[in-house]
């Protein structure tokens, strides 16, 4: 039995380097830097109240920090879709290759798992757990708390390897499934995990820790591999990261796309509040493709935006601006407040592709020149859990940003009690 199922991703992503400017100064850079860190978050909380620890920056309907609503019952469809032998002819012709030709070990390929899709996965190969003649994999998602099985029990017996051909694998059915409505959240994810047959007292308090700690068994990633022209998902069901564990032809895929919304404050002033001297809308589309929309800028000091792998600086690019009714390209001025007195929403100041964009870690960052071009840039990454935002990711379907010195509502978020902040 596999003593360890936590997930233990060790992904490696790029990481963010903080900017550092060679000049003249009289005074420490890391100092000012905290100070004026300190002056922001001191005056934060005097207008919203205090951070509590663990408050999460990140709006969207993709974490824990999101809202999700109630519902009276489960937001994804599964259906079962009946399979004809064919099914198994097209898994004997791919079979060596998969079995054999692909390493399911390497993370360099991993592609982000999209919670909202809709899809038909006809489960093709499991590759069973090592030592156990019997088990089970599953996917499933569990929503406010609830699990819910989408696919039953897979079959993993007969042999280290089991496909199709060598019998029923789940009743001989694939899944229709549509969770585009799904909204996850701390209690709300997709997870693919394994079980034992209750055929022992051993096995059944296996599956009673198992189902204890489902979080474990979150599906964040996944791999793709295309094999005679035949595309299938490999998943880690028991968090060994070999995702050979459950293997499924796909059919009809149709993430959702991934929409985020940095609003971002530059630290020109240390009680500004109004999120907009950076508005940048950044996607991911349906084939994977990223691109980032800059919406407003009401800033006036120069910034270079990181997105992922990515760059973007003010001075020197191009941006639309509305002259006569007309829209025109114009080398940005630096010291200009783009489309924050009068804002048109879905205006686009500059598009640019983006890649490398970590959605569900918020990899990006900005660089904000000093008043005077000389004195010290400040790096402004995306904020931990607890700290004093001067970024925040929400959704662009349901925010805007504000006009010019209109600070946020205080009650954007949930702040501390006097009493629990006692405590």
């Amino acid at each position: 039995m596999k003593k360890n199922f936590m997930k233990g991703m060790t992904m490696l992503f790029a990481s963010m380097a903080f900017v550092a400017c060679s000049h003249d100064v009289s005074f420490n850079e890391d100092y000012a830097s905290e100070n004026v860190k300190a002056q922001y978050k001191s005056n934060f909380e005097k207008k919203y109240g205090k951070i509590d620890p663990t408050q999460s920056w990140d709006f969207t309907g993709y974490t824990s920090a999101s809202q999700a609503r109630t519902r009276g019952k489960q937001s994804v469809i599964s259906e079962s879709v009946y399979l004809f032998n064919t099914f198994k002819t097209l898994v004997k012709n791919d079979r060596n290759t998969v079995e054999t030709s692909i390493d399911y070990t390497t993370t360099d390929d991993l592609k982000l798992w999209n919670p909202n899709l809709s899809v038909t996965l006809y489960p093709a190969y499991s590759h069973a757990i090592q030592g156990e003649k019997y088990s089970y994999y599953h996917l499933g998602i569990v929503e406010n708390g609830e699990l819910y099985d989408l696919t039953a029990n897979i079959n993993t017996k007969e042999g280290y390897w089991y496909d199709a051909q060598k019998g029923s694998l789940n009743h001989n059915s694939g899944r229709k499934i549509n969770s585009k409505s799904f909204q996850e959240g701390e209690n709300s994810y997709w997870v693919a995990y394994y079980t034992y047959p209750n055929t022992t007292a051993a096995y059944k308090e296996s599956n009673k820790a198992i189902m204890a700690s489902m979080a474990e068994f979150k599906i964040e990633y996944y791999k793709e591999i295309v094999v005679n022209g035949d595309k299938y998902w490999c998943f880690d069901c028991n968090g060994d990261r070999d995702f050979s564990d459950l293997i499924c032809l796909v059919d009809n895929a149709d993430p959702a796309p991934i929409r985020k919304r940095y609003m971002i404050e530059d630290l020109g002033a240390t009680d500004d509040f109004d999120f907009n001297d950076i508005v940048v809308d950044v996607i991911q589309e349906s084939n994977g493709n990223q691109k980032a929309i800059v919406r407003a800028m009401g800033g006036t000091l120069n910034f270079t935006l990181t997105i992922g792998n990515t760059t973007w600086t003010k001075d020197g690019s191009k941006v639309n601006v509305r002259v006569n009714g007309e829209i025109v390209e114009q080398d940005t001025e630096v010291a200009t407040m783009y489309n924050t007195q009068a804002p048109e929403y879905d205006f686009v100041l500059a598009e640019f592709t983006v890649t490398g964009w970590d959605w569900r870690n918020n990899n990006i960052s900005v660089t904000v020149d000093g008043n005077d071009n000389v004195s010290e840039k400040k790096v402004i990454p995306f904020p931990r859990e607890g700290e004093a935002p001067m970024i925040i990711a929400f959704d662009p379907v349901t925010t805007h940003w504000n006009l010019e010195r209109v600070p946020f509502e205080t009650d954007f978020f949930k702040p501390l009690t006097d009493d629990v902040a006692e405590e």
